[in-house]
């Protein structure tokens, strides 16, 4: 399945790169003045810039975990600003950029005031949405791992060292786990894999050219959660235990972007990744 899985990200990146570089569209692409360009260069730059520090420590600590996934970052670095500037090209429900800095770029409506976030991202009531999307995949988790105990596989052990004295090797694993990889994912998954996937079933789909039909945005958030949940393939020594939790993550993160926009699931993201680990104490996870 992992090796079935990475083919399948390598013809994502290939996708997104066409994005990037229409061969029959004139009017998006590559240019170094386009605004989307330019607020993500600086993201892409830092990306790499810090995996370019592990690497170096890696290499002076002879850790060969710390070098591999140092290259493997550095990589992904390379690829955010086609994935993020291709999946703004096809947007979400509301037409608009989604990412947390260009909330601030946006033009102020007529009369000069500043509108509130509800407004501008055309939802209603967005911190009630917010809070039930982060509470269903919490609650979900807790009671999975409460009735079956979840146990890592050997490769996580293995990885992260556990059961031993933490090294500075394995203290930045964790770190890129909690910080890194919610953001890298989000990217990845929702802002560009499942805006992508929707506006596909868009043309394929009766009315496409007029209207967003329910059954589009099921397909794309349905695909792009499933291939989520693969990329968590042994993780911990029960698979179905670990894929049942992140699909109720994957479809709570893909609505939330689709109605809110990727800065907000980035956000809740982090704030589920950050809440399992501190309820983990209290959940008997075993390595």
């Amino acid at each position: 399945m992992t090796g079935y899985f990475q083919v399948g990200m390598f013809v994502v990146y290939l996708a997104a790169l066409f994005d990037f570089f229409p061969i029959s569209r004139t009017n998006s692409g590559f240019n170094r003045g386009q605004p989307r360009v330019r607020i993500v260069t600086p993201l892409a730059a830092f990306w790499v810039s810090v995996y370019i520090v592990m690497l170096i420590i890696g290499l002076l600590l002879s850790d060969a975990r710390l070098k591999s996934f140092s290259m493997g970052q550095i990589v992904n670095g390379l690829f955010f600003i086609p994935l993020v500037v291709a999946g703004m090209n096809w947007k979400n429900r509301l037409g608009v950029p989604s990412l947390p800095w260009l909330w601030a770029l946006r033009k102020r409506p007529a009369g000069g005031r500043i509108a509130g976030v509800a407004r501008r991202i055309g939802v209603k009531k967005p911190l009630q949405l917010l809070a039930i999307l982060y509470l269903t995949p919490v609650i979900i988790s807790l009671i999975l791992f409460t009735l079956v105990p979840p146990a890592m596989s050997d490769q996580t052990a293995e990885t992260l060292k556990l059961g031993e004295t933490p090294s500075l090797a394995t203290i930045l694993l964790v770190l890129n786990l909690l910080v890194a990889a919610p953001l890298a994912e989000e990217i990845l998954f929702r802002h560009y894999l499942q805006t992508r996937l929707i506006a596909l079933f868009r043309r394929l789909l009766p009315r496409a050219q007029t209207t967003v039909t329910p059954l589009a945005i099921a397909c794309g958030i349905t695909i792009a959660t499933l291939l989520f949940a693969f990329s968590h393939t042994n993780i911990l020594t029960n698979d179905w235990l670990k894929y049942a939790q992140i699909i109720v993550l994957g479809a709570s993160l893909g609505w939330c972007q689709w109605r809110l926009g990727t800065e907000a699931s980035v956000f809740l993201h982090y704030a589920f990744n950050f809440t399992l680990l501190l309820s983990a104490p209290f959940l008997n996870i075993s390595a």
